[in-house]
């Protein structure tokens, strides 16, 4: 890919990855103190199959994540500019660029609370292993982080 004349590697992440919850760290805390959902939520979401879809052309990368009880999707374009998104909590702003072959998404927005954070998203591939770690740092110190491992299907 060749972006504003420079050559950026990219890796080719197009495809269906399956969640492994055996493989990948829990989420419960970090959903319950950032998205303020109930024990049953969380339960419901550690517990359910998801799959991240992935296409890749040119600089726009869209990943779709489907599970039984939500599905989401972004179209992020790898040039590092902000533009308006929407995450679960309200609106943001977001941007997207390789490090590398490191797909590395921020957005601004807030959490369940209302105070502001900065959301930090990075995918990268192994073999036949996508990891994805989820950082999330407030404003106000707090900070969570997660890893997941996802298999190609």
């Amino acid at each position: 890919m060749l972006l504003l004349g420079l050559a950026v590697w990219a890796a080719d992440m197009t495809g269906r990855w399956e969640l492994d919850r055996a493989a990948s760290e829990d989420m419960d805390t970090l959903l319950q103190e950032t998205q303020e959902l109930s024990w049953l939520e969380r339960q419901l979401a550690g517990s359910v199959d998801v799959t991240h879809v992935i296409a890749q052309q040119g600089a726009t990368v869209q990943v779709d994540v489907v599970a039984p009880a939500f599905t989401s999707s972004a179209t992020l374009v790898t040039d590092k500019q902000w533009r308006d998104a929407t995450l679960r909590t309200g609106p943001a702003s977001q941007r997207a660029w390789w490090e590398g072959e490191v797909l590395v998404v921020e957005s601004k927005g807030s959490l369940a609370d209302g105070t502001s954070a900065l959301y930090r998203t990075e995918r990268w591939i192994e073999g036949d292993d996508m990891f994805f770690v989820l950082s999330i740092d407030a404003e106000d110190g707090r900070s969570w982080k997660v890893k997941r491992v996802l298999r190609r299907s």
